[in-house]
């Protein structure tokens, strides 16, 4: 009870908060305040890592913190790759085969909605061979969780711009021909897609015209992708630097 959980150390037993979390009343309140159900398993399978098998309110509330903070920006992603996960998981087991689960996620349409909820290609591709590197051949909402919480670390975030610069650069380039001219990269990085994703990331857009010039330093009148990658991380390192 609440006393020997108190003399204990202060904390409550995870798999108590695990039996209570599945309690309708709860799962009600969760919605209420905003708290999916793969975010709470996810904070128990984080909280229950430590030998004792409790957890205090302090814990949980850093946890949940760290949680939001990691996936600011990717919310709507969350939520989309979540959907589906149910829709997969039609007899409500927990889990799926991970096969028709990757078909899921890279159907057409749906890589499209993740880019545009802020989740790039190659973070999908990371997210994908991450899930079952166990080699289960199932997946869980808790492993989906773990795994975009590594992607989408913070202290990442330049790369992660960058992911995204360059999963719209392959995209614009419908030729081949591994370069985009100053008309294609003007109106490539200056769609809503890109300026969106990167303000997510807490990082600035630059001015493409004349970024590009700064760029194309042989004035061969294109830019190739190691061209732009260099020139993005210049661009950033500025501006962190730059006073006020």
């Amino acid at each position: 009870g609440q006393a020997e959980n108190t003399a204990r150390g202060g904390g409550v037993e995870v798999r108590e908060l695990r039996k209570l979390a599945r309690k309708p009343e709860v799962t009600s309140e969760m919605v209420r305040v905003r708290l999916t159900g793969t975010e709470m398993a996810f904070l128990l399978s984080q909280v229950d890592r430590g030998p004792r098998g409790l957890v205090t309110l302090e814990e949980l509330c850093e946890t949940l913190v760290k949680l939001r903070t990691v996936l600011r920006g990717a919310e709507r992603a969350v939520a989309f790759i979540e959907r589906l996960f149910s829709e997969a998981d039609a007899n409500n087991t927990g889990q799926v085969a991970y096969e028709p689960f990757r078909q899921l996620l890279t159907q057409t349409s749906n890589v499209k909605k993740l880019m545009a909820s802020g989740l790039s290609i190659s973070e999908l591709e990371e997210l994908l061979e991450q899930v079952d590197s166990d080699d289960s051949g199932f997946v869980t909402l808790e492993k989906v969780m773990n795994c975009l919480v590594v992607i989408l670390d913070p202290e990442k975030a330049k790369v992660r711009g960058l992911r995204l610069i360059e999963d719209h650069f392959h995209l614009a380039d419908v030729d081949g021909s591994r370069t985009l001219s100053k008309e294609e990269v003007l109106q490539c990085f200056r769609a809503r897609e890109v300026t969106e994703g990167l303000k997510r990331l807490d990082l600035e857009s630059p001015d493409w015209d004349v970024l590009f010039t700064e760029m194309d330093v042989n004035h061969s009148g294109d830019l190739c992708w190691n061209e732009i990658h260099d020139g993005m991380m210049t661009f950033w390192t500025k501006v962190s630097e730059a006073p006020g």
